[in-house]
């Protein structure tokens, strides 16, 4: 009965110090990737209004970032373009370091993998739209990260 016990007390010990250092890596990742701002991200969609008709030549902004660790930021800033097909033909932006925020906002939700873009979408009768990405991949530096994402997209009733 004591062999067990002293069997099952080290195979905890094992498992608390596994945690240990993966989280402890985890946390070295984090403050390695945060504060690399010479990332660039992809975005590829297509864009459709909730009728399954294309929306054309539309601007698309991020309207927020929400990262489910608690981190809330708000921001405006335009990351692409769709064409007469509906198509996002601006495929990229470059986040420079004279957006810190938004580019450490950026990683961090990488990294933690359980987060979520809220974009918007502007265009005529279209105003504030909404883009939930669907899937992303972890940011690593001199790589280029494609995301692509969903759309819910309601038209505004005119008033």
């Amino acid at each position: 009965m004591k062999s067990k016990a002293k069997k099952l007390m080290w195979i905890s010990i094992i498992i608390f110090i596994t945690l240990c250092i993966f989280m402890l890596w985890s946390q070295i990742e984090i403050s390695i990737i945060s504060y690399t701002m010479d990332e660039y991200f992809n975005i590829h969609g297509i864009v459709k209004d909730d009728s399954g008709n294309f929306i054309k030549e539309a601007n698309i902004y991020f309207s927020d970032i929400n990262i489910n660790y608690g981190a809330e930021k708000t921001t405006n800033f335009l990351i692409g373009q769709t064409d007469n097909n509906g198509e996002v033909s601006y495929l990229y932006h470059y986040f420079e370091s004279s957006e810190p925020t938004l580019s450490e906002n950026l990683m961090n939700m990488n990294i933690f993998l359980t987060g979520y873009f809220k974009l918007t979408v502007v265009k005529n009768e279209y105003k504030i739209k909404q883009i939930f990405l669907n899937k992303h991949c972890l940011p690593r530096k001199g790589r280029t990260h494609y995301i692509n994402f969903e759309t819910i997209i309601e038209k505004d009733s005119k008033s």
